[in-house]
């Protein structure tokens, strides 16, 4: 009997934890967040800057400039590769990430109080720095609902949104 309840709990605490990697692993998939080096950033922005606007192409970049070692950072990349595998957001926005510890002389003048931070450029020009989001949305949780919502208010995210 003993064993069987053994089982029971390990089945119990696993299958939730498969789901949920097996949803994290669907989301990635869908994901258009990319990784990009400092260098690679300037340029995207540079070409942003040096073309006409298309209509049917994001003329937003969205930039989180993320640090590997923090928790926070990594749950907020998760966060945006579920907000970026939306249409209606992926249509809009491009996401981009840049991990700070790739610019060492950067990496070790930021402080940890500054993260999640954004740098959000429109049509090639930087428009908005957002740091520490967590406390400029007044919010102890960082979830996908509340970082849309915030993006919304902020005007990175226009148009409808689905889930608000």
């Amino acid at each position: 009997m003993a064993l069987f309840i053994y089982v029971t709990m390990i089945f119990c605490w696993f299958s939730p934890q498969a789901r949920r990697l097996e949803l994290e692993s669907a989301l990635r998939a869908k994901s258009t967040v990319k990784e990009v080096t400092p260098q690679q950033l300037l340029e995207i922005v540079e070409q942003f800057n040096n073309t006409d606007v298309q209509p049917s192409c994001p003329n937003i970049v969205l930039v989180h400039v993320y640090s590997a070692d923090e928790t926070l950072c990594r749950v907020t990349n998760a966060l945006l590769d579920s907000l970026s595998a939306k249409p209606v957001h992926n249509q809009q926005v491009r996401f981009l990430k840049v991990d700070v510890n790739s610019m060492p002389q950067y990496a070790q003048t930021l402080d940890r109080i500054m993260y999640p931070a954004f740098n959000v450029y429109r049509q090639g020009r930087p428009v908005e720095s957002l740091v520490a989001v967590t406390r400029l949305m007044n919010s102890t949780t960082l979830n996908a609902e509340g970082l849309e919502k915030f993006f919304v208010e902020k005007r990175v995210f226009v148009g409808s949104t689905a889930g608000l």
